[in-house]
């Protein structure tokens, strides 16, 4: 008998984390090929494809906690390609119009998210949010593009939504 399978185990966990685990898969392929996209008014789109007008030199993801898992994941198994940042704090590296800049915040009102979309989204070449909603997502006003998260997990708990929305 497995531990899994002692009912006790249940009791223990209040937040249903077990149940939020074993939705990975189903996270990663919602994620992968539903996630909902809002383009800013001022994209351009060709035959619904994305047109890079600058180049990208770097990428920075600012995020916090369970949000910026999702970041470290990229930067470990993607830095070949590209240079990636993962910013955890309130203040981020000095940001350039060939950057492109990711805020993550699962639950869209992490301060630490909110003061780096401020910082650096008038600057980056490109900006993007992945959350749920919140505050980040009153702030972008349809200027930059935002990937909506469905609601309702905790953030840690939500690493298939967030790594492959990324």
């Amino acid at each position: 008998m497995s531990i899994l399978d002692d009912k006790k185990i249940y009791a223990v966990d209040q937040s249903d984390m077990y149940h939020k685990i074993i939705q990975l898969p189903d996270q990663i392929r919602t994620a992968y090929l539903s996630t909902v996209i809002h383009l800013p008014e001022n994209l351009d789109l060709i035959n619904n494809k994305l047109t890079i007008t600058k180049p990208i030199r770097r990428v920075i993801i600012a995020g916090m906690g369970g949000s910026a898992i999702a970041g470290d994941l990229i930067k470990t198994g993607f830095s070949y390609k590209n240079c990636f940042e993962v910013c955890k704090d309130y203040d981020i590296p000095s940001v350039t119009s060939n950057d492109l800049l990711i805020i993550c915040s699962y639950s869209g009102n992490t301060s630490e998210a909110i003061s780096c979309y401020k910082l650096g989204a008038e600057k980056a070449a490109y900006t993007a949010l992945i959350s749920s909603g919140g505050r980040l997502k009153d702030l972008i006003e349809k200027r930059h593009l935002w990937c909506e998260l469905p609601e309702s997990y905790p953030p840690r708990a939500a690493i298939g939504y967030l790594f492959f929305s990324l």
